[in-house]
């Protein structure tokens, strides 16, 4: 029996759209706060630069993401292939440089990071493109229709062993997605940018754990997160500026602070944000106060840290604030999966819902020193243009899915 073909039509996604507008202010107005005094200086002394910047990625990821509620559900279907295809082309693309230093046309270096392609607009980060699109690609390759099915069954029937044939089928099918996504996070990990495939594993996992089998759930999920681990493991050991980050990290948590030497190196970063959020108290320093933004934590300020000053212009209030907001998004984004109408949307939902719900608390965690420090934007408030276009994306896929959805499909694997 399809469990989805009674449900009810999916929740309305007016508190999601108010959520995210209020986020999507709010993080241009930090912005602003947090760069306007580095864009007087090298730019010009344009102190509006980055947050026209940001303004027009705003407008260009609802654009593209209006594109994404009207576009039919099967062109949805090939776009999950078609980006997650495109997107590791382009991470292959940029190793060349990362790797060997080898000069490739467009590909642009930031704080030692070869991660970036130049559009003009913006530059585009295609492991962002590859978080968005492995969702898609999950939903779709384990909710193949009907006449799929049928095809591969005519072509099965040329086949003895079709027993045999049919139970190795079941089990490439079901890997398929483990094994595309383990090929981009190795790509990804090689770019140097581990805190973005932590953030794809985990909406990869709440995805396929949703589309799986029910029978098929535990396993499939233990083999997942052994291979997450044991990566996670390697990434950390293995590279030396990952060490000394979580050094710095231990030493927060032992000390309450780490060595002089760290604090100028790789503690820089997360120490001067403690320090900024130390300094705001209950309410804050006031909007546009910030100190930390002006010698300490700069471009860091308004990207990966724009937080610490979220929590040193507005204290505590202002944090709690911000918090709450993203619990209301990660409500709303779980009551819309829940309230789908088919297997499809159910794990679109559930894949984009968790995967922006763990970039933001990876963020916030962060820069609280529970974790150690990362190099991630918060959604919907940090400014980064493949960041923000792609997380607008993402909400108007969950507005698509509110809005009714595909017609439940019967066919959930191989059988």
């Amino acid at each position: 029996m399809d469990v989805y073909a009674n449900k009810e039509k999916p929740k309305s996604y007016l508190g999601l759209v108010i959520v995210v507008a209020i986020l999507l202010v709010f993080g241009l107005l930090m912005i602003y706060s947090a760069s306007s005094s580095l864009a007087y200086v090298y730019r010009d002394g344009d102190l509006f630069y980055y947050f026209k910047r940001q303004g027009i990625w705003i407008i260009l990821g609802c654009l593209v993401g209006y594109y994404f509620i009207k576009i039919k559900y099967e062109g949805l279907r090939k776009l999950g292939y078609i980006f997650t295809g495109f997107s590791l082309l382009l991470i292959v693309y940029t190793l060349p440089k990362a790797l060997f230093n080898i000069d490739m046309p467009l590909v642009n270096t930031l704080n030692g990071a070869t991660r970036w392609i130049d559009l003009g607009l913006f530059d585009l980060q295609p492991s962002e493109l590859f978080k968005f699109g492995i969702i898609i690609f999950t939903a779709a390759w384990l909710t193949m229709s009907s006449s799929t099915q049928k095809s591969i069954e005519q072509f099965l029937k040329n086949y003895r062993d079709r027993e045999y044939t049919y139970k190795l089928l079941n089990f490439i099918y079901l890997l398929f997605p483990v094994v595309v996504v383990l090929l981009g996070s190795l790509l990804i990990l090689l770019q140097k940018d581990f805190d973005t495939i932590v953030i794809i594993y985990v909406g990869f996992i709440a995805a396929y754990y949703i589309g799986v089998d029910k029978k098929y759930q535990k396993t499939a999920i233990v083999v997942v997160t052994l291979m997450g681990i044991i990566a996670s493991i390697f990434a950390l050991v293995g590279v030396e500026y990952r060490r000394e980050r979580v050094n710095a990290f231990v030493q927060i948590l032992v000390d309450g602070e780490p060595s002089n030497a760290a604090k100028a190196d790789e503690g820089f970063q997360v120490w001067n944000g403690l320090v900024g959020i130390g300094s705001g108290g209950i309410f804050g320093l006031g909007y546009g106060e910030s100190r930390q933004k002006l010698f300490f934590l700069q471009e860091a300020a308004y990207t990966d840290s724009i937080f610490a000053i979220v929590g040193e212009e507005f204290g505590l209030v202002g944090s709690v604030s911000v918090m709450v907001l993203f619990m209301v998004f990660i409500s709303q984004g779980y009551t819309i999966a829940k309230s789908t109408t088919s297997k499809f949307d159910n794990i679109l939902a559930t894949g984009i819902t968790t995967g922006i719900a763990s970039q933001a608390f990876l963020n916030i965690a962060a820069n609280l020193a529970v974790i150690p420090f990362g190099g991630i934007t918060l959604p919907f408030i940090s400014y980064g243009g493949s960041s923000t276009v792609i997380s607008l994306i993402s909400v108007a896929t969950l507005i698509k899915v509110s809005q009714g959805g595909e017609k439940s499909v019967k066919l959930q694997r191989f059988r």
